[in-house]
């Protein structure tokens, strides 16, 4: 990862912030560089889950397509971390399971032994309830389109999402999306 982008993580870290909103441009590999630190909050950031529950970090895009192509970068990030594919009812493994609708998961276990699962879905409202999220990524967040009223859902998708993070402390948002219009919920997040 660059060291700028590296920077701006850091600062976001240490800044307390729960959301931490970017804009970046064509080619500039945003997709695959949010994959990073969505796995150094899965694998490090401390989670207290209730009794029973999965903590559960969504990476959500544009459409199921292109919210499975980070599945592939995260297999290759957990085995550069030392995981191997296998049970992950074993430190050091991981395991990818593929869904009803192409709704791809993969399971594994913190630092503190935890199970966490990594899902990624299309951005819709009901990609985006229902669960305990450990934290959110929403890659492409400015071209997200309702297929039945076309309208962005980013602002319903967001509602809906942040109350599933509030059960675990240090959740975190990353946004990031390249620009596409002077209007949206992701323009008003940048240019706040």
């Amino acid at each position: 990862m660059p060291p700028a982008v590296l920077a701006i993580f850091r600062d976001f870290w240490l800044s307390g912030k729960q959301e931490l909103c970017m804009r970046a441009g064509r080619g500039f590999g945003k997709s695959t560089m949010l994959c990073r630190p969505t796995l150094v909050e899965c694998l490090f950031a401390p989670r207290v889950v209730n009794g029973g529950e999965i903590a559960i970090w969504p990476e959500l895009s544009v459409d199921m397509d292109e919210a499975n192509l980070k599945v592939s970068v995260l297999e290759k990030l957990l085995s550069l971390a030392r995981f191997r594919r296998g049970t992950p009812d074993n430190d050091l493994e991981f395991k990818t399971l593929t869904q009803e609708r192409g709704r791809t998961r993969i399971k594994f276990r913190n630092a503190e032994h935890e199970q966490i699962e990594i899902r990624v879905y299309p951005a819709t409202v009901k990609g985006a309830s229902g669960m305990t999220a450990a934290g959110v990524t929403a890659d492409e967040m400015a071209k997200w389109e309702d297929e039945e009223t076309g309208a962005n859902p980013a602002r319903e998708v967001l509602r809906s999402v942040r109350p599933a993070m509030a059960t675990i402390k240090a959740a975190h948002g990353f946004i990031c999306s390249s620009a596409w219009a002077k209007s949206g919920v992701h323009y008003e997040m940048v240019t706040a």
